[in-house]
C-alpha cells in the first residue's frame, strides 16, 4: 500500500500547526467520496495517523478555519481561508505521497512531494 503523510506549518506563528482537523476521502470514478481517515495533526504539525492507500484518487481536507479560530488569528472576522482541499492521485503501490502545507488565515501553499 502507498503511504500518504502530511506536515502542516503555521506561517503566522512560524511553527508547526498542531491540532488541525484533517479528513482524507477516497474519490470513486463517479465522484462519490468515502471517508478513509479522520484525524488531527500532532504537536509537530504531522498527521497523527498515516493513511495506507491503494491506487486511486483522493481528497484531503484541512479544517484550517477551526484551527485559526482556536488560536485567535483573524478574530476580527476577516479570515478568508476556512478549508484547504487538495486532490491527488496515488498511482504506485510503493509510492510515498508527502503533502506539505504552509498556512495563514488569508493564504496557503500546498504541494505534493512523492518519493
Amino acid at each position: 500500500m502507498a503511504l500518504v503523510t502530511s506536515h502542516v506549518l503555521d506561517c503566522v506563528n512560524g511553527g508547526h500547526a498542531g491540532g488541525v482537523a484533517v479528513e482524507i476521502y477516497r474519490v470513486a470514478a463517479g465522484g462519490e467520496r468515502c471517508l478513509a481517515l479522520e484525524t488531527v495533526t500532532d504537536g509537530h504539525g504531522r498527521l497523527s495517523e498515516q493513511l495506507q492507500a491503494g491506487a486511486g484518487r483522493y481528497e484531503m481536507v484541512l479544517k484550517v478555519g477551526e484551527y485559526f479560530t482556536a488560536h485567535g488569528a483573524a478574530a476580527d472576522g476577516r479570515r478568508m481561508v476556512s478549508e484547504i482541499v487538495f486532490r491527488f492521485a496515488v498511482t504506485d503501490a510503493d509510492q510515498h505521497c508527502h503533502i506539505p502545507v504552509m498556512l495563514s488565515p488569508h493564504s496557503y501553499a500546498v504541494w505534493w512531494s512523492g518519493w
